[in-house]
């Protein structure tokens, strides 16, 4: 009995192993072709104290392209931008966005549709955020 069960075991294996095996190569061409990102140019809000928040995308292509989508704040007097919230919007062409200082420390973000939001930073010093922002059901899960 422990024989056949071994031989079943290894035909198992064998048959995964077949079924993979075209899967390998494709694998082995996504991981050897280099990724190269590049970012687009945001366009920064400033409020009256100078400290600046902008969108920032950043598209990386390989096969296929992947954007990926955050809102950054850099306080003045602070050398490094903080990223205060990641989301995936509903559409890459993704117009909805829009950042605005109510008063040197509140800022109002407005992310539009999206399908998920993450990394999300309700204050920085003395500086409030507050976000606004319509999660949509994107139908493949």
């Amino acid at each position: 009995m422990k024989k056949h069960f071994k031989w079943v075991i290894v035909a198992t294996v064998a048959i995964i192993l077949l079924m993979a095996a075209p899967t390998i190569p494709h694998l082995i061409v996504l991981f050897a072709i280099p990724w190269n990102c590049d970012d687009l140019m945001p366009i920064p809000v400033t409020n009256g104290r100078g400290d600046v928040a902008e969108e920032q995308v950043r598209a990386c292509t390989g096969i296929g392209t992947i954007l990926n989508y955050s809102i950054t704040l850099q306080p003045r007097n602070v050398n490094t931008q903080i990223t205060i919230v990641k989301y995936s919007p509903l559409s890459d062409q993704n117009d909805d966005t829009a950042l605005r200082w109510i008063d040197d420390d509140t800022l109002v973000i407005d992310l539009g549709e999206v399908r998920s939001v993450w990394s999300q930073v309700d204050k920085i010093g003395s500086i409030h955020i507050t976000y606004s922002y319509t999660k949509t059901e994107t139908g493949w899960w």
